[in-house]
């Protein structure tokens, strides 16, 4: 997902938690009763559940990233590898060349 879409929703969800979370603060001051406070526990619960998801994608993203970059890494210093044993095979048939013919 696009980052900036990404943040944008998440924002939106803390914008509708804190809503919420202030409407329940409200009642549980006016007319503290056990639904309320159910309420409150409920959305508390919700909100480390979200918090732990949100945490985790940004935790994987970030793993995959560095996957990716390890992984082109690996293959750039796998195909400058292959490229000097070429070099190297050459040098070597030049020589043996060079050694037949007695230079």
């Amino acid at each position: 997902m696009n980052k900036k879409i990404h943040n944008l929703k998440h924002i939106n969800y803390l914008a509708n938690f804190d809503i919420i979370a202030n409407t329940f603060l409200e009642w549980q001051e006016k007319k503290p009763t056990d639904t309320v406070d159910k309420l409150m526990e409920s959305l508390i619960d919700i909100n480390y559940y979200i918090t732990d998801i949100y945490t985790n994608e940004l935790y994987y993203n970030e793993s995959l990233n560095e996957y990716r970059t390890s992984k082109l890494r690996a293959i750039e210093r796998a195909q400058k590898a292959e490229k000097k044993v070429q070099e190297l095979e050459k040098e070597i048939a030049i020589l043996r060349k060079e050694k037949e013919l007695g230079l």
